[in-house]
């Protein structure tokens, strides 16, 4: 399935938000927040895990932190804007974030967000199961 982007950009006007809606507030504050850091540090990336884990109805219960090193070069090379990280590499990060596709897409996104996109569950059930 393709998203018609046309499609999409007709419906946007009709979308109608609360103005004090929690999303629209914390958006911007956490994409400023990222581009603030010129380099991400390990405090960095397990306070910014549990703040994206704010925008989800789970806690965030499990961090891996083997290869904690490793993890902080691979969120730095996302958070430029010539590198997209592989799929192997990709995976390597979800058991950062409670082992969730969804959380680590949210942590991404706001790491860098003109490359990668949030998921939310639904998408990935569409694209996974």
């Amino acid at each position: 399935m393709q998203i018609d982007l046309e499609e999409l950009k007709q419906i946007i006007p009709y979308v109608k938000l609360k103005e004090d809606n929690s999303y629209l507030i914390s958006y911007p504050c956490f994409i400023n927040y990222f581009k603030l850091k010129d380099r991400l540090s390990k405090q960095d990336l397990i306070c910014s895990a549990f703040m994206i884990y704010g925008w989800m109805p789970t806690i965030l219960k499990k961090i891996d932190y083997t290869n904690i090193d490793k993890i902080v070069d691979l969120f730095n090379k996302a958070k430029s804007s010539d590198n997209i990280l592989t799929e192997i590499e990709i995976k390597s990060l979800k058991p950062f974030t409670n082992n969730s596709l969804v959380g680590l897409s949210k942590l991404l996104h706001f790491i860098n967000p003109n490359v990668y996109p949030i998921w939310d569950s639904k998408i990935c059930k569409y694209f996974f199961f």
